[in-house]
């Protein structure tokens, strides 16, 4: 008879055929409203969601999340809402409806979970040092360091060959000092260096 809530009866299009005293069979039908629940990874390289899926009020729904190579996972998120920081958690549905809102916006019944992730820091940085030419002579302090360390690098000339300089080991290979010997200070990340060598 209609889809709207309230239904106004119109009593003209039933009486005259029907006796005064007669039931009216009219039933409301409540048909069961169901949820779907979407799993995402934030950001996309850092690791895997899945999960999810559609349910009705009172089920549950699980969500698992699996980080990628040099990401840790940070915890699964209903917008700005920590969920759970188990990689792995079950969502009472009943509990989560209860207390949240679609907004206003939409217009299907449509939650999105999202698995936040963070690349993996480390404690520790890398110098990697080499000699140009290899046979110009050697050079010292390569290795793992804590972060904020101060690293001493030296070089010594092999026979025949003097020092040229200390650069960074990179496309612009920049100049850094003309000392055998340079520190480098406060250490921050993965440094490259090489020791230029030649003969007078």
């Amino acid at each position: 008879m209609s889809e709207d809530l309230p239904y106004t009866f119109n009593t003209s299009d039933w009486l005259p055929t029907r006796g005064v005293t007669d039931t009216l069979p009219i039933e409301a039908w409540f048909p069961e409203i169901f949820y779907t629940f979407y799993a995402v990874a934030e950001p996309a390289e850092g690791g895997t969601a899945s999960g999810g899926g559609t349910a009705k009020y009172g089920e549950s729904v699980l969500f698992m999340a699996s980080p990628n190579e040099s990401y840790t996972f940070y915890g699964w998120y209903y917008g700005e809402e920590n969920m759970s920081g188990s990689p792995s958690f079950t969502l009472d549905t009943a509990s989560f409806l209860d207390t949240h809102t679609l907004p206003v916006t939409s217009t299907e019944n449509i939650f999105t979970f999202t698995a936040k992730f963070e690349p993996t820091s480390s404690d520790t940085v890398t110098v990697s040092l080499r000699s140009h030419p290899p046979e110009g002579g050697m050079v010292y302090g390569a290795g793992e360091y804590p972060k904020g360390s101060n690293v001493t690098v030296s070089a010594v000339p092999n026979t025949g060959y003097e020092f040229g300089g200390w650069c960074y080991d990179d496309a612009e290979e920049t100049y850094i000092t003309g000392n055998l010997t340079y520190i480098i200070q406060n250490i921050q990340e993965d440094t490259s260096l090489f020791a230029s060598f030649y003969r007078p």
